[in-house]
């Protein structure tokens, strides 16, 4: 779980690196090989909703990273006032793709991102297809871009927090 405060500004983050979620793309752990088929599942809540709320599921940051979107190879999702888009990075440019939902706060989803190796991402919500970009990363990543980061923020008060709960997270990596 993530969860701000209730004034602005307030953040909260949690990283995961490789080590923590067990999985290797069998090249050196600080890197991700973009080119191979990538799929990620995650379970979320978005428990609550501000004015100026945003949260992020990033898959592809550093560890030194803070709560902004992606600016180095990667995919996730971005939840803007329970408003939900698919982003990715290709190395140069950052891609933001509108899945046309809003959100229900307390409600859990299961999002899921496939990345197919050649930069085509697709996006799905609870098993249906939302979105898609041929903007995806390909290649490997910099160097430590290899960590799954959930972010919230609250930049604007707004009188509560931003909270965002992981349930579960899958990383697959075709070998």
């Amino acid at each position: 779980e993530v969860r701000t405060g209730a004034t602005d500004p307030s953040t909260a983050r949690r990283v995961s690196g490789p080590s923590d979620m067990g999985w290797n793309n069998g090249k050196d752990r600080g890197l991700v090989n973009y080119s191979k088929r990538i799929i990620l599942i995650v379970r979320f809540t978005a428990t609550d909703s501000i004015a100026s709320g945003v949260s992020r599921i990033l898959f592809g940051r550093a560890g030194s990273d803070g709560n902004v979107d992606l600016d180095d190879k990667g995919f996730g999702f971005i939840i803007d006032v329970l408003a939900i888009k698919g982003q990715t990075h290709n190395g140069s440019s950052v891609d933001e793709d509108d899945m046309a939902v809003t959100l229900v706060a307390g409600t859990t989803y299961t999002g899921v991102i496939t990345s197919d190796g050649a930069g085509n991402i697709e996006y799905f919500l609870d098993g249906v297809s939302r979105a898609s970009s041929a903007g995806g990363p390909t290649g490997d990543s910099s160097g430590n871009h290899n960590m799954f980061n959930v972010h919230a923020d609250n930049t604007g008060g707004g009188g509560g927090s931003q909270i965002l709960v992981i349930h579960s997270l899958v990383i697959g990596v075709a070998q």
